[in-house]
């Protein structure tokens, strides 16, 4: 599997009263609701059990800028995350997500800031990469010898 991505921050305004806008909302609340998983290269709690990461850095830069504190709230899969941010359980979304084009019709996303390369590497004595297409996620298989 080989797919290039782009990693950003989601936003969704579905739960907003017609009257109000979602900055508008965070400043009233003084808080930035943030809907992460703990991952080494977006959001981590670090050796000294303090979070850290670029979405960390990135989410507190934001909040301070907007002059309100942050809360983060924890999930254990990109899916989860997506479900809570629909269902209005945060403000954005800050777990190394994806831009898919379903995604695109349902959030507002922020610029891209990583490009990410996916790839599936298995053993050669396992069972064919090809066999993992017939899962449901993109694939393209390319064999490399050594």
């Amino acid at each position: 599997m080989l797919t290039m991505m782009g990693c950003c921050f989601i936003a969704c305004t579905a739960e907003l009263p017609a009257n109000e806008d979602l900055l508008d909302s965070i400043k009233k609340r003084k808080q930035l609701i943030v809907l992460t998983t703990n991952q080494p290269t977006t959001y981590y709690i670090d050796r000294e059990d303090k979070p850290a990461g670029p979405e960390f850095d990135m989410t507190q830069s934001f909040a301070r800028a907007l002059g309100v504190e942050v809360r983060y709230v924890e999930f254990d899969s990109t899916e989860a995350v997506i479900t809570a941010l629909r269902n209005g359980e945060g403000d954005i979304a800050a777990a190394g997500l994806t831009v898919t084009a379903a995604r695109r019709q349902e959030f507002d996303f922020g610029a891209a800031y990583m490009d990410v390369k996916e790839l599936l590497v298995c053993r050669r004595d396992t069972a064919p990469a090809e066999h993992f297409c017939r899962c449901k996620i993109p694939c393209q298989v390319e064999k490399h010898v050594r």
